[in-house]
């Protein structure tokens, strides 16, 4: 719930600011950054899965959490670069000319989904540790930043200040979940063994 209360923040803080027009160009671009981050998207729901299977041991949880984020961020990096190479041409085609103001802020949006991208399978293995309010104050925080940034930078910069705020708050959440499962460690509770995560001092 709280993550999708970061849906809200174009149309409740970017339409007051700058109007409904703006809040059409962030959909635009936010919509884009979504459709071409199909993998992360495929790989999140595969991993919960996976994480289940391998939770108690140790060694694998490791390895697939790291070369999961390294194919992660080639994936989606690959595909969000190429689009960025042909958006100036490819978006009034798709959209129309007047969507190309969209254009300005995609940028940030596409990095804001590499970030999230790489990731991802930290926020899957947090799920399946049963962290979930860990996720939530990491979330709720990611909110607060992006939140506070749009209307700080919103009058200034645009819709551009959407964008930076957006990357800014997954800045925000990879530091928080970098430093949450930084360093796994393993602990008995009853016959189970779960891989639990710790932070790293």
């Amino acid at each position: 719930m709280i993550e999708r209360g970061r849906e809200l923040v174009n149309p409740l803080i970017v339409g007051p600011v700058l109007g409904p027009a703006a809040v059409g160009y962030v959909a635009v671009a936010l919509r884009l950054g979504e459709t071409l981050s199909f993998v992360t998207r495929a790989t999140w729901r595969v991993s919960i899965v996976a994480f289940g299977r391998v939770q108690s041991d140790l060694g694998r949880v490791r390895r697939a959490l790291e070369e999961g984020m390294v194919l992660q961020v080639l994936a989606g990096g690959a595909v969000l670069t190429a689009f960025s190479v042909v958006a100036d041409d490819v978006v009034p085609v798709i959209f129309g000319e007047r969507w190309t103001p969209a254009l300005d802020v995609f940028p940030y949006v596409a990095a804001a989904y590499l970030m999230m991208a790489a990731f991802t399978l930290h926020s899957s293995l947090l799920y399946v540790l049963r962290r979930n309010r860990r996720v939530a104050v990491i979330n709720a925080v990611r909110l607060l930043v992006q939140t506070s940034l749009s209307v700080a930078l919103l009058p200034v910069a645009g819709i551009a200040g959407y964008g930076i705020a957006l990357l800014a708050s997954q800045a925000t959440a990879v530091l928080l979940d970098q430093g949450e499962a930084a360093h796994p460690r393993t602990h008995q509770s009853g016959d189970a063994i779960f891989c639990q995560l710790s932070v790293e001092r």
